[in-house]
């Protein structure tokens, strides 16, 4: 509908208004025309009093709507609204807010609403006005409006003439207006509003789109963003902060790492505790997602560290991007603070000291290799050697009990805890101590000859006190080789009633096998048989035979030669010896049997060693007292004789680790090539050997 349209439908509407309040005007004057002639008496009075009550009403507001002003139903007279009984105010006070809808809306939002604001008489007036809206309706049934969606029309220019283009007609503002219908005419009037029914289409339409600012790219625009998710992952740095480069302080005493602020923390090439050291030297870090760390292989002597990063962080408007980086890390060679007081005075704060009353050493031998395999070791800050055990320093008081409590469960001890007063500090009460504790094992070794205590022997099992020593670990174990009878003891036993061995394997004799006979009796891998035997020392000088009873039936046949205690040619200084029936103790004990061997080093396995630690003996070196060479030779028989003992028993070799030898076996002496090397001779196989792996450490480069 076009402007000039629009402004005669304004001017017709005008004009019919004008002249219904015209008519009104009339009325309402000639009745106060009339008013003002007449004098006269009551029927004067009540003549005027009628034509008053008969004067029609304007209603004025936007809040009400009547369909017809003639209906009987609707106030359309002074009379109707006098006589209502209601408390009467002016309508035009009260303001409505304009309704945008159709007539039928408007009927139904305000004649069927009671709202706060209303009075008694308003509330009155509507009840009578929807009374009389429902029995209109019901004369008339094409009256009643339809149920539409509507919505307002485009805007359009103002110069537009056309008259099929769309316009939007402006609401009236809130004022008091005229209703929607005249007093005297029952022709509605248009509405103000004209509406068109809604396109269900516009409802579904896809959002909008934009172009990307440096690829072109279609984006959705509705994010608010300029450039697509792979430019913002190129033109955007989240890592941005994040150093490439760092450094890792690494002690090659001890080799630690340095893991801030102070703490030194024992780490493997490309281990986890590695990487949580190398994340940790890492700033910025903790403003964006760690999602993944790994390492990228380096030489072991190149000192460098890589590790590659991803990361996750937010871009640009709530867009998470992910991106990985390289981090090179250069290990800083340094020194800790325990490795820096090893040069001082204050070298130790804990030491263990162990401590064996016997002539040998093959007790710590076996320890040694106890203590390599389980490690125990990683703690010490120096080793010594004494004359009769080993010295373990510590930094802490808790790593000496730590190795207290290992020592325990491998071998049967006792120990006593010392503490010496360094310093005091009397404003602080604080003060520092060294402790040391004194370990002490159980003077009784394997293969050892043992008289019990007689009331000793009767509490483990009324065995008998003539035994031999057959297992040590963390308690004793000792057996009858008359009976094959076996009896364990712990350490807090034996300490209850301390005794001594009364032979050791320094004073076995060997003995050449005449003759075997087996009684039957079998405990495990020990078979009981009566062996005639002769001292190897006798052949051929005299005849002297013994026969004995032994657990070696098994291993032992006739023209082997086996090492036992020759009791008949001994002279034993021990009470409890001398306590026992000489009639009831056998003139041989048989202990093991002895293999002939070609050479002592043609071996194709090998022991660790505590090599920083420990201090090899060399035997080809020139001492200059004939104490010191004594020592030497004891020694070396001492490790002979525990490499034997690994070879001969199984169960032993079980809580040792032995690796493979490398070296070449050694060429044959022409003189050993006489001997004859006894082909029963018990062998380790290479199933059971470890293959020696060169530790790669940052110290020596990777050379072994």
């Amino acid at each position: 509908m076009s402007h000039r349209k629009e402004n005669q439908e304004k001017l017709a509407l005008q004009a019919k208004l004008r002249d219904s309040f015209s008519s009104i005007n009339g009325t309402v004057l000639s009745w106060l025309g009339g008013d003002q002639e007449s004098n006269g008496g009551e029927e004067e009075l009540n003549r005027s009093k009628k034509e008053f009550f008969t004067l029609p009403l304007v209603a004025t507001g936007t809040g009400l709507s009547f369909s017809d002003a003639n209906s009987s139903t609707d106030i359309n007279t002074v009379g109707e609204f006098v006589h209502s009984d209601k408390k009467v105010k002016t309508l035009a006070n009260k303001k409505r807010k304009p309704q945008h809808r159709s007539e039928s809306n408007n009927s139904s939002n305000n004649l069927y609403k009671v709202s706060k604001d209303d009075t008694k008489a308003m509330i009155a007036l509507k009840r009578r006005m929807r009374k009389g809206k429902l029995e209109e309706m019901k004369q008339n049934p094409s009256k009643v409006p339809e149920k539409l969606e509507y919505k307002k029309n485009p805007v359009v220019a103002q110069d537009s003439e056309s008259e099929d283009e769309p316009r939007i007609e402006k609401t009236q503002k809130k004022s008091f207006g005229l209703l929607r219908y005249t007093l005297n005419t029952s022709e509605h009037l248009k509405p103000i509003m004209s509406y068109t029914p809604l396109d269900q289409n516009q409802m579904y339409q896809k959002a909008a789109t934009v172009l990307c600012c440096n690829c072109g790219v279609p984006i959705d625009g509705s994010t608010g963003l300029v450039m697509c998710y792979d430019c913002i992952k190129m033109n955007v740095d989240i890592t941005d902060g994040i150093p490439r480069e760092s450094h890792l302080s690494f002690c090659r005493n001890c080799e630690r790492f340095l893991q801030p602020p102070g703490q030194w923390v024992k780490a493997q090439l490309e281990s986890r505790e590695l990487l949580a050291i190398c994340l940790r030297r890492l700033k910025g870090l903790n403003r964006i997602k760690l999602v993944d760390a790994s390492f990228i292989w380096t030489e072991p002597h190149s000192r460098r560290i890589r590790v590659k990063v991803t990361v996750q962080g937010e871009a640009l408007m709530n867009t998470i991007i992910q991106q990985s980086f390289e981090v090179e890390f250069v290990v800083v060679a340094m020194q800790c603070p325990d490795c820096a007081k090893s040069y001082t005075a204050h070298t130790w704060r804990a030491a263990v000291q162990i401590r064996q009353k016997v002539s040998h050493k093959r007790t710590f031998l076996f320890l040694e290799q106890l203590i390599l395999k389980h490690n125990a070791h990683v703690d010490t800050v120096s080793i010594s050697e004494a004359k009769d055990g080993l010295d373990f320093y510590y930094a802490q008081k808790n790593h000496a009990v730590k190795m207290i409590d290992f020592l325990n469960s491998v071998i049967p001890i006792r120990y006593k805890k010392s503490e010496e007063l360094i310093s005091q500090d009397i404003h602080t009460s604080t003060s520092t101590y060294k402790f040391t504790f004194s370990v002490e094992i159980v003077p009784i070794c394997r293969d050892d000859l043992v008289v019990l205590p007689k009331k000793l022997a009767k509490s483990m099992g009324n065995i008998s006190q003539f035994v031999l020593c057959s297992r040590v670990n963390s308690s004793l174990q000792f057996m009858d080789p008359m009976n094959l009878q076996t009896a364990d003891m712990t350490a807090s036993v034996y300490w209850r009633q301390p005794f001594n061995s009364l032979a050791d394997v320094g004073q076995l004799v060997e003995f050449i096998v005449l003759d075997v006979e087996p009684t039957g009796e079998r405990r495990g891998k020990f078979v009981l048989a009566d062996i005639t035997v002769a001292r190897a020392s006798d052949l051929g000088v005299n005849d002297q035979e013994y026969y004995v009873r032994s657990h070696l039936g098994a291993i032992c046949h006739a023209g082997d030669s086996v090492m036992g205690y020759h009791i008949t040619n001994a002279n034993y200084n021990s009470d409890l010896f001398d306590e026992l029936d000489m009639n009831r103790i056998p003139d041989v004990v048989l202990v093991k049997k002895l293999y002939r061997r070609t050479t002592k080093k043609n071996r194709n396995w090998k022991l660790k060693r505590m090599a920083k630690e420990h201090k090899d003996i060399d035997a080809s070196a020139d001492y200059s007292s004939r104490q010191q060479k004594q020592e030497v030779d004891r020694a070396e028989m001492d490790y002979e004789i525990f490499l034997q003992e690994l070879e001969e028993d199984t169960e032993l070799r079980q809580s040792v680790n032995m690796y493979k030898s490398n070296n070449p076996p050694e060429p044959v002496n022409e003189g050993d090539m006489d001997e004859d090397e006894d082909e029963n001779a018990p062998r380790i196989n290479m199933d059971e050997l470890l293959d020696e792996l060169d530790e790669m450490t940052l110290e020596d480069g990777g050379n072994s």
